[in-house]
């Protein structure tokens, strides 16, 4: 391999390290939000929303709201999350070297077709 192919590879895999960490902290950050949400949508009481959460985490803990459901939120997003945005760059240079430009990097719909395969790719790995 060339220095320059090396460098090629080396971004590659950066922007898919990094797009696999982003999404996996996001989904470490917002899991509370994800398991108050769900645990209020099975709740058929007819307290408050403040007292269902209060019960909550009186009844399971604080440490509930944080571990609860993060090992399959960090797996699902360290594969279709690292896929998805990892993809997506490498996706828009490509149609643009393609030369038809409709698909160039900077037009709506090279994004929108990007995003679609990107997207698309990494469901069919999910």
């Amino acid at each position: 391999k060339t220095a320059a192919e090396t460098a090629i590879l080396g971004d590659i895999l950066l922007n898919f390290g990094l797009s696999g960490f982003s999404n996996m902290a996001a989904a470490a950050v917002t899991n509370p939000i994800d398991v108050l949400k769900v645990k209020l949508q099975l709740d058929k009481t007819n307290n408050s929303m403040m007292q269902r959460v209060t019960n909550l985490v009186r009844d399971e803990g604080a440490a509930g709201l944080f571990t609860r459901g993060l090992p399959a939120s960090l797996m699902r997003e360290g594969v279709y999350g690292t896929i998805r945005l990892g993809a997506y760059d490498q996706i828009k240079s490509q149609l643009d070297h393609v030369g038809i430009p409709a698909l160039s990097e900077g037009s709506a719909l090279g994004k929108v077709v990007a995003a679609g395969t990107a997207g698309g790719g990494g469901g069919a790995a999910r």
